[in-house]
């Protein structure tokens, strides 16, 4: 009888250091709330493609193995950008900033993610909104492009560059 709860108790050790393993080291059984990847969008005047822009992308997050989290700062936009972006934050997860006057919306936005490396990309021209969402999927998938920035704690890595 006694080796027999000795053998009950070892294994019950066994699974219990796998389970607390597999949590620690695997992206898909992650306890922790921080994001492992912020997405930081600075937005001005961006109505007509904000909404499938931010559903886009949660859409995408929602299929990663990875923990994502999507920053997004309305620079002052002059359309209905900031509305959309409110309407659209009632329904879905995201971190929301309107960036005052005097205020610069790329650091606001960098010190509200909370990953350890966070994309942003500045969309206050004419954008695409199927080139957005294929931007995000590239640097995702560790492409780099001109256009867009990586912020990383030792500092924006090489090969991007921020406009």
């Amino acid at each position: 009888m006694t080796w027999v709860l000795v053998g009950v108790g070892l294994c019950a050790f066994v699974l219990f250091s796998l389970l607390f393993v597999a949590c620690c080291y695997s992206p898909w059984f992650r306890f922790s709330t921080k994001p492992d990847v912020s997405v930081l969008l600075v937005v001005r005047d961006q109505a007509p493609i904000i909404e499938g822009l931010v559903k886009g992308l949660l859409s995408f997050f929602r299929t990663s193995p990875y923990a994502w989290e999507l920053v997004v700062v309305d620079e002052s936009s002059r359309d209905e950008t900031l509305e959309i972006l409110r309407r659209l934050l009632r329904k879905h997860s995201f971190t929301l900033i309107a960036a005052g006057a005097g205020e610069d919306p790329l650091q606001a936005g960098l010190s509200a993610c909370r990953g350890g490396t966070a994309y942003y990309m500045r969309l206050t021209g004419k954008v695409e909104l199927k080139a957005a969402v294929a931007v995000v999927r590239c640097l995702a998938a560790g492409g780099r492009l001109p256009e867009c920035g990586v912020y990383h704690p030792c500092g924006v890595i090489p090969g991007t560059s921020v406009r």
